[in-house]
């Protein structure tokens, strides 16, 4: 993907589009059937500053801030934890709708049909 984006002579609505199309619609499948923690979202965030720094050609040897980053190449954030969080939700819909995921649906609801036992036995 690097080498694609080393090509001069595109425009950066063109690249946009492309990360836009590609990259994050991959990244988006990805993330929705694993939990969303801090060092994750911090990790989408980099991801995200990755991929705008290679865009613009603007490297972190060059020291050149994230919002400055954003403003060049003229987005704001746009891995957004809504868009995640609603992934998430569409696919635990679909999880627990599916025949096929009985053992996942247990899993999620965390109780079993059995009866517990009396005493200690």
């Amino acid at each position: 993907m690097r080498s694609f984006f080393c090509i001069v002579n595109l425009k950066l609505q063109l690249q946009k589009r492309i990360v836009k199309c590609y990259v994050y619609s991959v990244l988006y499948y990805g993330v929705e059937s694993s939990t969303l923690n801090l060092d994750k979202i911090r990790r989408l965030n980099a991801f995200e500053m990755w991929n705008c720094r290679i865009i613009i050609r603007v490297f972190w040897v060059d020291r050149v801030r994230n919002n400055e980053v954003l403003r060049r190449i003229g987005k704001e954030k746009e891995v957004e934890l809504t868009i995640i969080k609603e992934r998430m939700l569409q696919y635990l819909g679909y999880v627990m709708r599916g025949e096929k995921y009985g053992i996942l649906r247990l899993i999620m609801h965390g109780t079993k049909d059995d009866r517990r036992s009396i005493g200690r036995r």
